[in-house]
């Protein structure tokens, strides 16, 4: 009966080492497809108040005032476009979505960095830096993946993409779902978002 006991429990721990062998294998493989083992995962989008890019920009007040500038220069309502990227990164620049995964950097750098291994991985569904510009659809308007990242070039188009939005369907609300996706059940939750950032009905 003893031997019997002590065989159990061996048993039970070799399936058990296994286990979190196994366990180990799957992150550790999932860290190196993704080849962005020194990025920080989380779930809701953080601000950049703490995180200076090499350029001096990415503390919140420069995007603050990045943001106001090209509301003020396309005749966006003041505070909707601070709210639709409130909504989409935090106002964080650095801030990297694939495939409905989160992803923050300290720098520009080192978002550059695992940005351009997804791109030779052939992973290209991905929104880039403050406005979250989808990659896919529209890399061929930026000259590289760098200045796509750069929180004015960044922000400035997306500006242009609301302004552009707000004359095709012809008042913001709508202009403000587009800018987010085409399907009512992703707009309309994602619209009730930045209406509670924006603190009022467009």
């Amino acid at each position: 009966m003893v031997l019997y006991w002590g065989s159990s429990i061996i048993a039970r721990f070799v399936l058990l080492s296994r286990s979190r062998i196994v366990f180990l294998a799957i992150v550790a493989g999932a860290l190196l497809l993704s080849g962005c083992a020194h990025v920080i995962h989380q779930d809701l989008p953080a601000t950049a108040t703490d995180n200076k890019s090499e350029a001096g920009l990415g503390n919140l007040s420069d995007i603050d005032k990045i943001i106001a500038a090209e509301e003020e220069k396309n005749g966006i309502p003041r505070g909707l476009l601070k709210a639709i990227t409130e909504v989409e990164s935090g106002c964080n620049p650095y801030f990297v979505n694939t495939h409905g995964r989160s992803l923050r950097f300290k720098s520009q750098a080192e978002a550059l960095d695992c940005i351009e291994r997804m791109i030779r991985q052939r992973k290209l569904n991905l929104s880039i830096g403050c406005a979250q510009l989808h990659y896919k659809s529209h890399r061929n308007n930026f000259s590289s993946v760098s200045d796509m990242l750069d929180p004015k070039k960044n922000i400035a188009y997306a500006a242009k993409i609301l302004k552009n939005l707000y004359l095709k369907y012809g008042n913001w609300s709508d202009a403000t779902k587009r800018y987010h996706a085409a399907k009512a059940k992703y707009y309309i939750p994602y619209y009730r978002k930045v209406v509670k950032k924006y603190g009022r009905e467009l």
